[in-house]
């Protein structure tokens, strides 16, 4: 036979007030965490990817310009002879490092610049410059490539002007050496190269950072924040130069 309706409800089980508050506050420590980690492993795919965009720029950045030192001085067969006073590899020593928080340039820019010169057949010989340009606060490597048809490059047309290549640049330093005599700025055979990236948000506690090496004449760059820096560093021998 059925039970009266009192005597049923008497007999279910029920959850109190304070049961419900703890199941309340497990569940928000428990969501709390997850939300945390969630955090934390977007946080470092976000560096990953920073990092790894930083490096992919870096390298491809470094590649050109390595490309065009090895190929300067390279003159076609057939080709008009430059005028004597015209240098195929031209350094502009700049004060340097550039270094981070830079609201504008003086001088030559402060990071330093290259002209090179070489032709690509007798009908095209190419003038191209690299440099460093700040733009709200940021270094941006630019370059800048003309085609030209006197002896002495005065008569050049753009092939491209200003050019941005990488964004985040910190420093750009070249030294040019020959046998026996470093910073050797007009027509060196060997060129060491130096970029220094940084990521554009900070990843890491602040801490300060040096750069591991520095160009002749020039100090290290140092920095007090949390931003992942790379350094990208090639030495490249001018190979028309060398073997002339």
């Amino acid at each position: 036979m059925c039970l009266p309706p009192s005597h049923r409800s008497a007999r279910e089980a029920g959850v109190t007030l304070v049961e419900l508050l703890i199941t309340l506050v497990v569940s928000s420590i428990m969501v709390a965490a997850i939300f945390a980690a969630y955090m934390m492993v977007d946080r470092q795919y976000d560096k990953l990817s920073a990092v790894a965009e930083l490096h992919q720029n870096g390298r491809s950045a470094l590649g050109l310009m390595v490309r065009d030192i090895r190929q300067a001085g390279y003159l076609a067969f057939g080709s008009s002879a430059l005028d004597g006073g015209v240098n195929v590899v031209a350094i502009t020593d700049c004060a340097g490092p550039l270094g981070p928080l830079v609201t504008s340039t003086s001088g030559c820019g402060r990071s330093d610049q290259i002209t090179l010169i070489y032709d690509q057949d007798t009908n095209a010989r190419f003038r191209i410059s690299y440099w460093v340009q700040v733009i709200g606060g940021r270094g941006q490597l630019r370059t800048t490539k003309q085609t030209c048809t006197d002896a002495l490059m005065t008569v050049c047309a753009n092939i491209y002007q200003n050019q941005l290549i990488a964004d985040g640049v910190e420093d750009l330093q070249f030294v040019g050496r020959q046998a026996g005599n470093i910073n050797a700025n007009n027509d060196p055979v060997i060129v060491d190269v130096e970029l220094i990236l940084r990521t554009n948000n900070e990843y890491q506690l602040t801490a300060i950072w040096t750069s591991p090496s520095s160009a002749a004449g020039n100090g290290r760059l140092t920095a007090n924040d949390g931003a992942v820096r790379e350094v990208f560093q090639q030495t490249v021998l001018v190979r028309n130069l060398a073997y002339q």
